[in-house]
């Protein structure tokens, strides 16, 4: 085997690592690789890099909950469903549960739970998952002494009783200028440390 053999395969390897730890970016193919088909002026939705529900139209992606324009599960605000969750994918923005994906059930430590449950969906609707968010941000702030300083998701009683009008007036560019609300439960680390001890 060449050098040049041996440095190609070592980049492949890392670049499997990094795919194995991080979710592939969305990028776009450029429009002259995706086959025109019979009508020219349709807008195309094409699939990117990664799992194929990662879907984008344009330079903006489609969310796997609401499907509108401009963001992913990660930042949906929702509406919720019934019980007050998101019951999406924040890791393939799909619309399959967070508890049914394997790559996050399986492979998933605390850290990573904390990362895409808690702190990634902070005054947003949780994502619904087979444990409560409650108990992994518990754990998580035991574990740094109490010192993670952003606020949580809402409880799901309280995006239950968050009115419509809220969900579609939400500013993905600036969430703090039409908040979907305050949950004074939630909007602290020390406020949920407090609540939850009790609760």
């Amino acid at each position: 085997m060449s050098a040049a053999e041996r440095v190609r395969d070592s980049r492949r390897s890392i670049g499997q690592k990094r795919r194995d730890v991080f979710p592939p970016a969305a990028v776009p193919r450029p429009a002259s690789a995706v086959p025109a088909g019979n009508n020219d002026t349709a807008p195309r939705t094409e699939i990117v890099a990664g799992p194929p529900s990662k879907k984008i139209r344009g330079d903006e992606p489609v969310c796997g909950w609401c499907n509108k324009l401009g963001h992913t599960v990660r930042s949906c605000a929702g509406p919720p469903g019934e019980d007050g969750t998101i019951a999406a994918c924040a890791l393939h923005n799909a619309a399959h549960c967070q508890s049914e994906c394997h790559d996050a059930r399986d492979q998933w430590d605390l850290g990573q739970k904390y990362w895409w449950l808690v702190a990634s969906r902070a005054n947003l609707p949780p994502l619904q998952y087979h444990e409560r968010w409650e108990n992994i941000a518990w754990e998580w702030t035991e574990r740094m002494g109490g010192q993670c300083s952003e606020a949580l998701p809402f409880t799901a009683d309280f995006c239950r009783a968050i009115p419509n009008y809220r969900f579609a007036e939400y500013d993905y560019d600036c969430p703090s200028l039409k908040p979907l609300g305050y949950e004074k439960r939630t909007s602290s680390v020390a406020a949920f440390r407090e609540w939850w001890a009790n609760a």
